[in-house]
């Protein structure tokens, strides 16, 4: 394939692969509500048999002892939350990443370029995972908001108590504490999918001794005008900075990017695992060229 056939090809290709993980993450964020609603029930509950006995016992008069045993009963609860969120996360990312890995070195195979790449194994997993990116890895950044419900909760029951408040109004700012929570969460899962899809394309692009890669924007009403800008740009990839000039530019970026072929382009041969090359007929699906080359996935909770 000449450049403007390969980008044309690449494009395609990479665009159905991100419609599933949109997808995937669109499902993980759904999980996430459905156990942020069980909580809030519960959350609730306590909050019913705490407030009866504040207005029993309590005469009006605000009582530290009143909070401290509904954060004391509701912590646990969150804490098992975002466990499950962790999970969840870890489990999309890494699939994420492993999958369009591997697809980057098939399609540039396809591409005609010939280079030697290295599997993946469940120490480089692990490490690309915990790479703090942006100032803290994805599980981080997770606690934080764990952190930051806990506060919010406490504080919005201290509140209500001391200012007198009806219970229902109380209910409704608790529930508006746990909204902003699931919201931040939302936010993560596809900033984070986005980011180990381009980070998989990046260290793609590095096995393959790609030189160059043209940004490309997500062309929809909500792209932002520095993704605009950044548009149809090439770059070096020795340049390369996410949130500079490689995607994530921003939360829920969904920009991506085009490998330069340039002056490596040739023949049909792909990549090589050893000492063997690896030929990727004009005929072979991915799952076929994965099977082959017995590239298996790893599973992301083990690493």
């Amino acid at each position: 394939m000449n450049q403007p056939e390969f980008s044309t090809y690449w494009q395609k290709r990479t665009a159905l692969r991100s419609t599933k993980y949109w997808r995937d993450a669109d499902n993980v964020s759904k999980a996430i509500r459905k156990a942020y609603v069980t909580n809030y029930n519960q959350l609730q509950k306590e909050m019913a048999s705490i407030y009866a006995k504040y207005m029993k016992t309590g005469k009006g008069t605000y009582k530290a002892a009143y909070v401290k045993q509904l954060m004391t009963n509701i912590d646990p609860k969150l804490t098992d939350l975002f466990f499950k969120q962790n999970k969840e996360m870890k489990v999309l990312f890494g699939n994420t990443y492993q999958n369009e890995f591997y697809n980057s070195v098939f399609d540039l195979g396809k591409g005609g370029m010939e280079f030697n790449f290295t599997p993946l194994n469940s120490n480089a997993l692990a490490k690309i995972l915990a790479y703090p990116w942006s100032g803290a890895d994805f599980s981080d950044r997770l606690w934080d908001n764990k952190d930051k419900l806990y506060r919010d909760l406490k504080q919005t029951m201290t509140q209500g108590l001391v200012q007198g408040q009806p219970y229902d109004k109380m209910i409704k700012n608790l529930a508006d504490k746990m909204d902003v929570s699931y919201r931040q969460a939302g936010v993560l899962v596809k900033t984070e999918t986005s980011h180990f899809m381009n980070q998989a394309h990046l260290d793609g692009y590095k096995e393959a001794d790609i030189e160059w890669y043209q940004f490309t924007a997500a062309m929809e009403e909500r792209t932002c005008p520095v993704c605009e800008g950044l548009d149809g740009q090439v770059f070096k990839l020795s340049e390369a900075i996410e949130g500079v000039n490689f995607p994530v530019m921003h939360p829920r970026c969904r920009c991506d990017t085009i490998p330069e072929m340039g002056q490596s382009h040739k023949g049909t041969r792909a990549a090589k695992v050893g000492d063997e090359w690896v030929e990727v007929p004009e005929n072979m699906t991915f799952d076929e060229w994965r099977e082959k080359n017995k590239l298996a996935y790893l599973n992301p909770l083990g690493v």
